[in-house]
C-alpha cells in the first residue's frame, strides 16, 4: 500500500473541494486561499514523488498508455455527471416539490436498488458486449435524464419516473462496476524488468523447505 501517495492525494483533492463547496457561502475567507495552497503543494508533491515510490498509487507508465488515458478522461467525464444528476433530482424534489426527506429517498429509491442489480449483471454483459456495454448504458442513463424532465413534476408523472429511475440505476451499476475492468483490460503491461544473472539460485534443499 502506497500510504505516502494515499495520504497526498486524500489531502490535496479534500482541501481544493472543501473551498469550492463552502467557501462561496463563507465569503470566500482567509482559510479557503489557504486550502487552496495546501491542494496545490500536496498534489504537486503526490505527482513528482511518484517516481521515487517503489508501489506507487498510480504507476507513470499508465499515463502514457493511451488507452489508460482515454479510459480516466472517460471515467471523470461520467462522473462529473451522474453524481450531479442524482444530487439535483433529489434538491428538486425536497425544495422544488416540498418532499419530505424520507418521500424524496423513495422515490429516488429505484435508482439505487436497480444500481445494485446492474453491477450484478455487468461481469456478464462485459464478456459479452465488451465496450459497447459501456456505451448502451451511458445512452440509457441519458436517456433518464432527458425522460424525467416531463414527468416529474406531476403526481401521475412522478410514478412514471419510477421505472425510468431503475433503468438509469441498473446502467449506472453497469458502468461503473464494468468500465475499469474494460479499461484495465486494454493497457498494456509495463515491461518486467529482468533478472541479470546475478542472483544466486537457491539450492534444491532451500527450494524444497521455501
Amino acid at each position: 500500500m502506497d500510504w505516502v501517495g494515499s495520504a497526498l492525494a486524500t489531502t490535496g483533492f479534500a482541501t481544493l473541494v472543501l473551498p469550492c463547496a463552502l467557501g462561496r457561502e463563507a465569503g470566500w475567507p482567509w482559510w479557503t486561499s489557504a486550502s487552496f495552497a495546501v491542494a496545490a503543494v500536496a498534489l504537486t508533491c503526490f505527482v513528482r514523488t511518484l517516481r521515487h515510490r517503489p508501489d506507487p498509487l498510480i504507476h507513470p507508465s499508465v499515463l502514457r498508455d493511451g488507452t489508460a488515458r482515454r479510459g480516466v478522461l472517460l471515467v471523470f467525464v461520467f462522473n462529473a455527471g451522474v453524481p450531479s444528476f442524482t444530487y439535483l433530482l433529489f434538491l428538486h424534489l425536497r425544495s422544488a416539490l416540498g418532499y419530505s426527506a424520507l418521500s424524496a429517498a423513495l422515490v429516488s429509491a429505484p435508482f439505487a436498488a436497480a444500481a445494485v442489480v446492474g453491477s450484478r449483471a455487468a461481469p456478464a454483459l462485459s464478456r459479452r458486449l465488451g465496450a459497447t456495454a459501456l456505451t448502451a448504458a451511458a445512452l440509457v442513463l441519458a436517456g433518464t435524464a432527458v425522460a424525467l424532465v416531463p414527468l416529474i413534476g406531476t403526481g401521475p408523472g412522478r410514478r412514471a419516473a419510477l421505472p425510468v429511475l431503475a433503468a438509469g440505476g441498473a446502467a449506472f451499476g453497469l458502468f461503473t462496476a464494468a468500465v475499469f475492468t474494460l479499461v484495465l483490460a486494454g493497457v498494456r503491461a509495463p515491461p518486467r524488468v529482468r533478472c541479470p544473472g546475478c542472483c544466486p539460485r537457491p539450492s534444491n534443499s532451500a527450494a524444497r523447505s521455501g
